[in-house]
């Protein structure tokens, strides 16, 4: 949850069930305050949401993470042992980070195994109804998990090996993240609307 209280922008005791991320707080309270945001900001300005002029501004939700701190093989149980023997891996926290004294003695990923930690890192794409995740292998075909956050928001099901065609315009929009696009990326409502796919 997040609260924002503009008087004269915001109405009382509103709630935008719409999808937001906090990569757009910055932009939002640059417009609140009247200011431009610099276009480098990737983020949406959410201020017609906060004032009823529209309701949803069809925003995709990306994340990222990676496994810096254990070997990645230990921590992805929910994969079988021929996924877990693809994983392209880095090793612990002890092999990959580093303490920089010239950076007030932060912890940092060692400048060798920069691009790895990068080429590493699990990529997410969600929508209103669908949430794609893709887990980077050493054969370079990701392994993949599709849910259906509508049909099934606990994540029980594994839609990947229906054939389904939105897995493959979510994994297009992953990678035009991946390649800095994101600013630009929306998902219309349209696309979520189907009925939810027949059980096997």
């Amino acid at each position: 949850p997040f609260f924002i209280r503009a008087p004269g922008v915001t109405r009382p005791g509103s709630a935008i069930p719409a999808i937001t991320r906090n990569v757009d707080l910055a932009p939002t309270f640059a417009t609140l305050l009247g200011l431009e945001a610099p276009p480098s900001w990737t983020g949406a300005d959410l201020t017609p949401l906060l004032t009823g002029e529209a309701t949803d501004l069809d925003l995709p939700v990306f994340g990222e993470t990676c496994y810096l701190f254990f070997p990645k093989r230990e921590g992805m149980a929910v994969l079988s042992e021929a996924e877990r023997a693809r994983l392209l891996d880095a090793s612990g926290a002890r092999d990959t980070l580093e303490v920089d004294e010239r950076f007030d003695d932060n912890i940092v990923v060692k400048a060798e195994l920069h691009d790895l930690a990068i080429a590493t890192k699990d990529g997410m794409v969600r929508t209103r109804r669908w949430k794609l995740v893709e887990i980077p292998t050493t054969d370079g075909e990701p392994i993949r998990r599709l849910w259906d956050m509508q049909a099934d928001p606990g994540q029980t099901t594994d839609l990947s090996g229906r054939g389904l065609p939105v897995m493959a315009e979510l994994s297009a929009m992953l990678a035009a993240y991946d390649r800095g696009e994101a600013a630009a990326l929306r998902w219309p409502a349209a696309k979520d609307a189907p009925a939810p796919p027949a059980a096997p």
